[in-house]
């Protein structure tokens, strides 16, 4: 909606179509995928490097990964 709208107002130069009263389609809402207690241990077990490990743990424990503070 917002190519054609674009394309027909800024492209074209149409100002002979209102495109004001047209209503955009929604975007359904995706619930994040959470990682349970026993998943985020069995991920940090299963990283070989000492370093990685307390890169992960680090992460993790300061509430990184959480889906809020996401942009």
């Amino acid at each position: 909606m917002s190519a054609l709208r674009f394309l027909y107002k800024k492209t074209l130069k149409r100002r002979d179509l209102s495109f004001d009263d047209l209503v955009y389609p929604k975007r359904p809402k995706k619930l994040p995928v959470v990682l349970s207690p026993e998943e985020i241990a069995r991920l940090i077990e299963a990283t070989p490097h000492p370093m990685h490990r307390a890169i992960l743990m680090v992460l993790y424990g300061t509430g990184f990964a959480e889906p809020r503070h996401r942009c």
